[in-house]
């Protein structure tokens, strides 16, 4: 198992956590009209200002998705290199978590950021 761990692993796994990210953000943001037309026909209930604040909220979070998913990404490139890859995997970590906000890169995509940077904080 230990020979797993290792900074090749740990920079893939972040990489691939940060192009989650930012895929699933880009898509949210790319069906927004779709979010729109469907909030434009649904039925007038007691939840419509919390489904309309959604939605209008969407934008922002699915940005802060992105810019958590390109920082995660940048992580991965410090990990990378030994002089920076606990300053890396930090920034992964953190980011990755945000990231979630923005729907995570289907949530799988901070899931295997976050064992990217436990790999790179396991590096001797």
């Amino acid at each position: 198992m230990s020979n797993m761990i290792n900074e090749e692993n740990a920079f893939i796994l972040s990489l691939i956590g940060g192009i989650l990210i930012t895929i699933g953000s880009v898509m949210t943001l790319l069906l927004m009209p779709m979010y729109n037309d469907i909030s434009a026909n649904s039925v007038i209930s007691s939840d419509t200002v919390s489904q309309e604040m959604v939605i209008d909220m969407m934008p922002i979070i699915s940005s802060l998705g992105i810019v958590c998913g390109i920082i995660v990404i940048v992580g991965a490139f410090l990990i990378n290199g030994a002089e920076y890859r606990k300053l890396g995997a930090v920034l992964v970590i953190i980011f990755s978590l945000l990231g979630i906000m923005g729907g995570g890169g289907f949530l799988i995509g901070s899931i295997i950021g976050i064992i990217g940077a436990i790999f790179a904080f396991k590096i001797k």
